[in-house]
C-alpha cells in the first residue's frame, strides 16, 4: 500500500527531474497531460483491484471464523496470521491480473478471427470456435486455417457446413455443429494440438498442407486489433 502511495505522490506532486522535464514546448506539453491522465487511470484501477482484494481476504476471513465457531472453535483461534492475510490479499490481486488479462486476450482472438471470416459464409463464428477450443485446449486460429485450406472459408463444402473435409462426417445441420463434431475427432486423435505439424495424417500427404494451414494461423493470429 505505501508504495501505490509514494507513486500516487510521485505522479501527482512531482519531482525535481519531472518538473524540469516539464519546461516543454506546447505540443509536448500535451503529450505530457495525456500521458499523465493515462497513468492516473492505471492508478486508479489499480486502487480499485487493491481495495477489492482487501474486501476479498476480509470475507473469507469472516467465513473461516463462522466455520470456526461451528466446528467448536474458541474465539481465541486465529483465523488468518497477518502474514497470512497479506499472501492472501495479493494472491487475489495478482490472480484477477492475469483473469483480466486472458479475458482480454480472448476478446482479441475472437476479434482476429471474425476479422478473417468476414464476409465469408463463416462470418461471426469466432465466439462459436473460441469456446468450443477452449473446453480442448486447441488452438482456435487452426479451425479458420483448415477451413481455408479444405473449403475456401466454407465457401466451397464438399457438404453442408463441412468446411474441415471430415470426409467420413457428411453434412451438418450448422457450421457451429461441425466445430463441435471437428473438436471432438481432433481432440480424439490430436489432443491438444497446436499447431497443423502436430497433425500427421489429417490431409495425406501431410505437406505442403502442414505448411499452408500454419502459414494462415499464423497470419490470423498476426491480424491488429
Amino acid at each position: 500500500m505505501i508504495a501505490v502511495l509514494g507513486v500516487a505522490s510521485a505522479l501527482v506532486l512531482g519531482t525535481p527531474q519531472a518538473a524540469a522535464r516539464r519546461q516543454v514546448t506546447v505540443d509536448d506539453s500535451g503529450f505530457q497531460t495525456y500521458r499523465l491522465g493515462k497513468q492516473l487511470d492505471a492508478m486508479a484501477e489499480g486502487m480499485k483491484l487493491y481495495e477489492a482484494g482487501v474486501r476479498y481476504t476480509k470475507e473469507e476471513a469472516d467465513a473461516r471464523s463462522v466455520a470456526i465457531k461451528l466446528e467448536g472453535g474458541g474465539s481465541e483461534q486465529l483465523v488468518f496470521t497477518t502474514e497470512e492475510m497479506e499472501q492472501r490479499k495479493w494472491a487475489w490481486v495478482y490472480g484477477e491480473l492475469e483473469r483480466q488479462g486472458q479475458q482480454k486476450e480472448r476478446v482479441k482472438v475472437v476479434a482476429r478471427i471474425d476479422s478473417y471470416l468476414a464476409g465469408s459464409p463463416m462470418a461471426g463464428l469466432g465466439e462459436a470456435i473460441v469456446t468450443r477450443c477452449e473446453a480442448y485446449s486447441i488452438n482456435p486460429y487452426l479451425v479458420p486455417a483448415i477451413a481455408e485450406a479444405e473449403s475456401s472459408r466454407g465457401m466451397a463444402c464438399f457438404a453442408s457446413h463441412n468446411a474441415w473435409g471430415m470426409i467420413g462426417a457428411g453434412g451438418f445441420d450448422s457450421f457451429e455443429s461441425a466445430i463441435d463434431y471437428w473438436c471432438e475427432m481432433v481432440n480424439t486423435h490430436w489432443p491438444g494440438v497446436q499447431n497443423a505439424y502436430q497433425m500427421a495424417g489429417y490431409c495425406v500427404p501431410d505437406f505442403p498442407w502442414c505448411d499452408s494451414v500454419n502459414g494462415v494461423a499464423k497470419a490470423i493470429e498476426a491480424i491488429e486489433i
